[in-house]
């Protein structure tokens, strides 16, 4: 390994510091790079992208082989992840459900499900109770997509009566309370 030089930085013109090769202090040295690579981030992305994309298997089962002998780590990394985004993981858990069940995904963003809470005023759309859940009006399980205009505020006492009856059904039964 070689040594460092200590010399006067060519750029700032400090003198004394460790240098790289090119003559640049250290925080001289960082200063272009940051600079180098938001000029270049183009250019970088797109090689970063075509790179996973010719070696997509490659990369996955080394993915895979990480998960296997750090799962302690990973499932770490998964929980601190979902304790600090709750939204987002209770959204990416419906989609999920959603593809599993075979029926249709649509993006929705969390700004979307805020302004369609607006809509219904922030409280339960059945019975005006507190909002607490989102419910599928009509359920995934009868073939209702998971989108917006599906999408109703519930409180947890309407969604979980309700369940996975058809929203008729469930009203017709709903008003005999």
């Amino acid at each position: 390994m070689k040594a460092a030089r200590v010399g006067k930085c060519y750029v700032c013109k400090t003198d004394g510091l460790d240098l790289c090769q090119n003559g640049k202090c250290k925080s001289c040295m960082s200063a272009y790079k940051r600079m180098w690579y938001e000029h270049n981030k183009a250019a970088i992305r797109s090689k970063q992208e075509e790179h996973r994309e010719k070696n997509r298997e490659k990369l996955r089962s080394a993915d895979k082989l990480w998960r296997k002998n750090n799962r302690k780590k990973d499932a770490l990394r998964v929980s601190s992840w979902a304790k600090s985004h709750p939204d987002r993981r209770a959204e990416s858990q419906r989609k999920r459900r959603a593809r599993k069940l075979g029926t249709q995904v649509f993006p929705m963003t969390l700004a979307m499900l805020a302004s369609r809470l607006e809509v219904f005023g922030g409280k339960c759309a059945y019975c005006g109770g507190p909002f607490e859940h989102w419910d599928h009006f009509k359920p995934l399980e009868l073939g209702g997509p998971h989108m917006l205009s599906n999408m109703r505020p519930s409180c947890a006492a309407c969604n979980i009566r309700k369940g996975c009856m058809h929203p008729l059904d469930w009203m017709a039964v709903a008003c005999r309370f």
